[in-house]
């Protein structure tokens, strides 16, 4: 059995798996539920996966779409030194809601994820009616003070096949190392994670990130600008008191304040990934923003 199908039964909703292919890319993703569309995008290369607590409770009144991102998952390998953000993230994400015929449905994204999100709704204001995005990218020019090391490339290459190599062990610390809560990773989802950039000869994360941003400023395409005063759509914020990534610091704030229909919920005691460090207190969030007109 794959770690993703043994990941599968530790959801306690039926899900279907397929695939959707966009000129040379492949999307693979999750579908559950029924009722208005909700459209799950995870962060970094963590794949659906990421979504194992929170796609069961949504699926009760919606339906979930939970993708993997190119390079990430079952999804088209990419190598990420090479990834133009357009060009492999959004085109395809685009591409792949247009098939499904989603419009004016809910985007939940986290981390980079959360950027994908907002970047769609910049270029179609009929995507989604409402967003929520879980310690977002694109909110700060520099980069966190952790991962400078990562930025510098022959580095992160380097620690990438040495030290920090995709071991199970190396990426089980690595999941948990944004964590404020550290003991709520289930073994099946570091499985399904570890599986999936084995099978990717570039799909270390520290490709990635490096890809995000440099030594001292992140790439300046995963950064936002005045493009979205322009989104009218109600959005929810949700971030960690102690994210070591997206720490929401008075100027991450003034830059969110360019949303004009924006709220902010920061959760005590908690890291990176808000979805599954306070679950219970993520969902009563989530449902309670659904139901707001």
């Amino acid at each position: 059995m794959s770690s993703e199908l043994a990941l599968l039964k530790k959801i306690p909703v039926p899900i279907t798996l397929d695939q959707f292919k966009t000129g040379d890319i492949v999307i693979n993703y999750a579908k559950t539920g029924s009722g208005p569309d909700a459209v799950l995008i995870h962060g970094a290369n963590l794949g659906w996966g990421q979504w194992y607590v929170t796609i069961a409770n949504l699926a009760q009144t919606h339906t979930v779409w939970a993708v993997d991102l190119p390079g990430s998952g079952k999804s088209s390998p990419l190598d990420f030194y090479s990834l133009n953000f357009n060009k492999h993230l959004i085109e395809p994400v685009k591409s792949f809601l247009n098939e499904k015929k989603i419009r004016h449905g809910l985007v939940i994204g986290h981390s980079l994820g959360a950027w994908v999100a907002l970047k769609l709704m910049t270029l179609d204001h009929s995507l989604f009616d409402k967003a929520v995005l879980v310690s977002p990218v694109g909110f700060s020019k520099n980069t966190p003070l952790r991962y400078k090391l990562i930025g510098l490339r022959w580095l992160a290459n380097l620690l990438a096949k040495t030290a920090v190599k995709p071991t199970r062990k190396n990426i089980e610390n690595f999941l948990k190392t944004p964590l404020r809560q550290k003991n709520v990773l289930i073994s099946e989802f570091i499985d399904y994670y570890f599986e999936s950039i084995s099978k990717n000869k570039h799909g270390h994360p520290f490709n990635l990130l490096n890809r995000m941003s440099g030594f001292r400023k992140v790439s300046p395409e995963l950064v936002f600008g005045e493009e979205i005063s322009h989104i009218k759509q109600p959005i929810m914020i949700i971030g960690g008191e102690f994210d070591p990534v997206v720490p929401l610091n008075s100027k991450q704030l003034k830059a969110i304040s360019r949303l004009p229909n924006v709220k902010i919920k920061i959760l005590k005691d908690t890291g990176h990934v808000p979805p599954l460090e306070k679950s219970m207190e993520f969902h009563k969030i989530l449902s309670n923003f659904i139901k707001t007109k």
